[in-house]
């Protein structure tokens, strides 16, 4: 029978051969084999370390997932659209997500590495930000509101821009309320989720600075 640091060499031998379903397979034989309740004392080092390598390796899968859906943004998505009324909508989406995945880089890097992720997802949010207001963008547009409240949840948790992040959510939730009962009643269902998200992270935020 394996052992759980067999799993973990064979979850690295599958990682170099770019097998990313079988290291997947080969780490949860590793959390299977891990103590009832998953619990581990001083006396477990081996089990220890495993966890370590564990969470290495899931912290590399999603560097290399965040790499490649930004290099796809970059080289396809982005150059197949045009800064238009027609496409501004897709425009903003890809910058979004773009801006997304590089705050979820900055969330596993650390030092200069994260400071160059940190400072690139600023750059996507702020450059979709811009578009949206060159274009008049409605504020009620479920794409702009969900670039609100990703951005606002970058510069609350990753920045730690805490005031600026309830302004900004603050000021989408009141324009997008407002200009509401203009929406498209498909679009208002969109709307309306996001404005909830937003609500809710304002709330947790007031109470986490009380």
């Amino acid at each position: 029978m394996s052992s759980s640091r067999d799993y973990v060499r064979m979850a690295r031998i599958a990682e170099q051969a770019d097998r990313m379903e079988d290291m997947k397979e080969y780490i949860l034989q590793v959390v299977k084999s891990l103590p009832k309740g998953g619990h581990l004392s001083e006396k477990n080092d081996s089990c220890g370390e495993c966890c370590t390598d564990i969470k290495k390796l899931m912290e590399y899968e999603m560097l290399c997932i965040c790499a490649e859906v930004i290099d796809v943004i970059n080289k396809y998505l982005l150059v197949d659209s045009d800064s238009t009324p027609e496409d501004i909508d897709d425009r903003l989406y890809y910058l979004k997500m773009q801006g997304d995945y590089y705050r979820y880089e900055a969330e596993f890097l650390e030092d200069d590495l994260r400071s160059d992720a940190v400072k690139h997802s600023q750059e996507c949010y702020e450059r979709a930000l811009r578009e949206a207001t060159t274009h008049k963008v409605p504020a009620c547009n479920s794409t702009l509101l969900g670039l609100n409240l990703n951005y606002s949840v970058f510069l609350y948790e990753i920045t730690g821009q805490r005031e600026l992040a309830m302004t900004l959510a603050s000021k989408a939730f009141d324009d997008a309320t407002d200009s509401l009962r203009a929406t498209p009643e498909k679009e208002a269902k969109d709307t309306s989720l996001i404005l909830q998200l937003l609500s809710d992270n304002m709330k947790l935020w007031s109470s986490e600075q009380e």
